[in-house]
């Protein structure tokens, strides 16, 4: 059994996130991860510490402003068994088997990621040698210039690009723009209300609904911190 609540039932308006969802025995909680959490229910945030105290926090990607000074009780990064992507990730390696979904992890947040250790890989060559540099450097030695051939001629269906072509003739220092472009067509303004057949946005969708059902159906117990914006996702692999 699962159900989501609207965060304006438990939250302070300081934080805002999203909501809670519940199910099985996990608990998600959906944050802005630039406020810290804030819960005005009492009863609720009792059963999210307890739940957590007994199985363990998680937070999403990098800890923000959201992990630190919690309403959870939760202070620092220690205080949570770590990032739920990077279980994941670690599997990945293990198994060595990605599909071109996985790799348009290059796609998202490209201003924010561009100079969080992105643009490392864009120095010299063309743009394709950096997203393959970015690839090995994130999943493992293992992704071959096959695997980014992949993913760019899946990026360029029904699309009016040849995105391969273009990648292996861009310099390197139009990464920034090049990733951006192709992030534009994965989330247009009306990426929610739309019919989603570009290969950019159904590499992110296919990425997304990947990541959702490892989380709800192969994760451990636990209580998991999370960006708003993906509750409603997550609630359709339930």
């Amino acid at each position: 059994m699962s159900f989501m609540k609207s965060f304006k039932q438990y939250i302070t308006e300081e934080a805002d996130p999203e909501g809670v969802l519940i199910h099985g025995n996990k608990i998600i909680v959906g944050v802005t991860h630039e406020t810290p959490i804030r819960i005005a229910d009492s009863q609720l945030k009792t059963k999210i510490q307890q739940h957590g105290m007994n199985h363990g926090f998680y937070y999403e990607g990098k800890p923000g402003p959201d992990i630190k000074q919690s309403d959870l009780g939760l202070h620092d990064v220690s205080d949570y068994k770590g990032g739920f992507d990077e279980v994941r990730l670690q599997q990945q390696k293990r198994s060595q088997d990605i599909k071109p979904h996985n790799l348009s992890l290059i796609f998202g947040n490209v201003n924010t990621n561009w100079g969080n250790g992105i643009s490392d890989h864009f120095k010299s060559g063309t743009v394709f040698d950096g997203i393959h540099s970015w690839a090995r450097s994130h999943f493992g030695d293992f992704v071959t210039p096959e695997h980014v051939s992949g993913l760019l001629k899946a990026a360029s269906e029904n699309t009016d690009h040849d995105f391969l072509s273009l990648a292996k003739k861009t310099p390197a220092a139009s990464g920034k723009e090049f990733l951006g472009k192709i992030e534009k067509i994965a989330w247009p303004d009306d990426w929610a209300t739309k019919k989603r057949t570009a290969g950019p946005e159904k590499l992110v969708d296919a990425e997304t609904q990947e990541r959702d059902t490892h989380l709800i159906h192969h994760m451990p117990a636990g209580v998991y911190v999370i960006g708003g914006g993906h509750l409603k996702s997550i609630n359709k692999v339930i």
